[in-house]
Formats: C-alpha cells, sequence, structure tokens
C-alpha cells in the first residue's frame, strides 16, 4: 500500500534589525531625509510578509534608498539579528548566512526573517 503524508511543521522565526547608513543632500534637513529613508524601506520592501525559506534582499533596500529624493548616496545598509523578551529565541547567523557579494541573506528552508517593529528595528545614521 502507498500513502502520501504531509509534515506542517512550525516555521522558525528569525527576528531582524536593520541599520543604515546614508549621506543627505546639503541643503535638505537630514533627520527628515533619515525618516523618509526609512518609511521607504517600510513600504518599498517591507509592505509584503516574506515567506518561509525566502532569502532577505540587501539589493532592495539599496535600491529603495536610492530612489528617496534627498539622499544623496547610500554607504551601507547592514542586517543583525534582534534579540530580546520580545523577539525571538530561535539562533540563527545572520553574517554566516549572507551571500559572498553582501546582496542576499540565505534562508533556511523552515526559516522566517521578520522586521517586527519596523519603527524600532529599522535605524539609520546621515551624514
Amino acid at each position: 500500500m502507498i500513502n502520501d503524508t504531509i509534515d506542517i511543521l512550525d516555521a522558525r522565526v528569525v527576528n531582524l534589525q536593520i541599520n543604515i547608513d546614508i549621506i543627505a543632500e546639503e541643503e535638505r534637513n537630514k533627520f527628515e531625509v533619515l525618516q523618509n529613508g526609512i518609511d521607504a524601506i517600510k513600504f518599498d520592501v517591507l509592505s509584503s510578509k516574506y515567506n518561509i525559506g525566502e532569502p532577505l534582499r540587501v539589493s532592495d533596500i539599496f535600491k529603495s534608498l536610492k530612489n528617496v529624493d534627498g539622499i544623496l548616496d547610500v554607504i551601507s545598509v547592514t542586517v543583525d539579528r534582534k534579540t530580546g523578551s520580545a523577539y525571538s529565541t530561535f539562533s540563527y547567523d545572520v553574517k554566516g548566512n549572507t551571500s559572498p557579494d553582501g546582496r542576499l541573506i540565505l534562508s533556511q528552508e523552515d526559516v522566517v526573517f521578520e522586521i517586527k517593529f519596523p519603527d524600532s528595528d529599522i535605524v539609520g545614521t546621515v551624514r
């Protein structure tokens, strides 16, 4: 007798923090430009939830920031695992699972990435 079985397992959640470093145009309000960049990430990149096993595309964050009026250049975008009482306790090596070119943060087949609190988990510096 042949049977088909399906195992349904919970995904392991990895909470992330996005850190950006940008240069604002000289005549612009730097803090307003930074907030516009953070809003662009929230609405362009994070507007849809990530699927289980889907990588985080750092290059999409760069592209979103470069389209923001007032941002002259994007120096860096880094992603770190967020920890604490409000976050997942699952340990995940973000740096070790970043592609060699830094464009993707690779996910395992049972892992889902989440920016749990976008207002506080996306931070940046502006020059």
